[in-house]
């Protein structure tokens, strides 16, 4: 008996089929399955394939031509207009674009997953639609850098929240980084207008979203040589495969220093080069003594015929 489509499968099941409502299923698939093989409940992931043959993962180049990453000049614009258009969510975003954190990774964010000695942020979570707590997308943590000025921001950030404890009563201070004035956590909706809002005070595309700031953040990294490997740990990505994929069109294509480098002799090589060198030398040294001295005792000499 043949299988009906998957399209026709979820409408039976009162679910919208459209290849981006399938994709975000199988990704919730395949997280789910990944944490069962980390915890050892499953011996491999039974989701891992279906993207192929479902056709849901699309090709390198059309991945990466859907990518929207702003340039330096228009993050700056964006960042200064939000310190005057949206203040309270202005720390939120530099901490979009300076770590490339998925945004619910960091509407999760605590105070106590930010140590600024070491610079470093821990994803342990991620909010989730209506407010639920959930594991991160890879299904694991992970640690992220964080770059100064970000943890210049974010040690502000935890002055001003001291004080509008004191301003508004609060018994203790909200446990999230970034929180409302009643210390939720912020609405996901709420943040999706209000980056709107800021975008079009920038004077920026309207195609820019939160998530476009992840891609802001791996974009220059990559260009300026960073390692793949090291965007892929900051980003929680699965595999490098998946962030080369993604991010291909900015990796450097060429690099004339690396390949001179291989035309340096080996270590024995050089060594053995510099021995040489320096033994040329003193031999050199040695033989110029040896004839200053010829020419001492000729001197001696004639100054002796002539003097008898």
């Amino acid at each position: 008996m043949p299988t009906a489509p998957h399209g026709d499968r979820l409408r039976g099941c009162g679910i919208a089929s459209t290849p981006e409502s399938v994709r975000l299923i199988h990704a919730t698939l395949r997280a789910m399955f990944n944490a069962a093989v980390e915890d050892e409940l499953r011996p491999d992931n039974p989701a891992a394939r279906l993207g192929k043959q479902l056709r849901l993962v699309l090709p390198p180049k059309a991945r990466q031509e859907n990518i929207k990453a702003m340039d330096r000049e228009q993050l700056a614009a964006f960042l200064t207009a939000a310190q005057t258009e949206a203040p309270r969510y202005a720390p939120l975003f530099l901490t979009l674009a300076r770590t490339g954190l998925r945004l619910g990774e960091a509407l999760a964010l605590r105070w106590e997953d930010l140590d600024l000695g070491k610079r470093e942020l821990r994803v342990a979570r991620s909010l989730a639609a209506r407010g639920r707590i959930d594991t991160p997308t890879s299904g694991h943590g992970r640690t992220v850098d964080v770059s100064q000025q970000l943890a210049a921001a974010l040690r502000e950030l935890r002055v001003q929240r001291e004080a509008e404890k004191l301003r508004r009563g609060w018994r203790e201070m909200p446990p999230w980084i970034f929180c409302t004035r009643k210390g939720t956590t912020f609405d996901r909706y709420e943040v999706t207008h209000t980056f709107k809002r800021v975008l079009k005070a920038a004077g920026l595309p309207a195609h820019f979203s939160p998530h476009s700031l992840r891609h802001t953040f791996a974009s220059p990294l990559l260009q300026q040589g960073e390692s793949p490997a090291y965007v892929q740990r900051q980003l929680g990505h699965a595999s490098i495969q998946l962030t080369v994929d993604t991010y291909g069109k900015w990796l450097p294509l060429g690099n004339k220093a690396a390949v001179d480098q291989l035309d340096a002799p080996p270590a024995a090589d050089r060594a053995r080069c510099a021995m040489t060198g320096r033994q040329r030398g003193s031999g050199s040294r040695m033989v110029a003594a040896d004839r200053s001295g010829v020419r001492r005792a000729c001197l001696q000499v004639l100054n002796a015929k002539g003097g008898t």
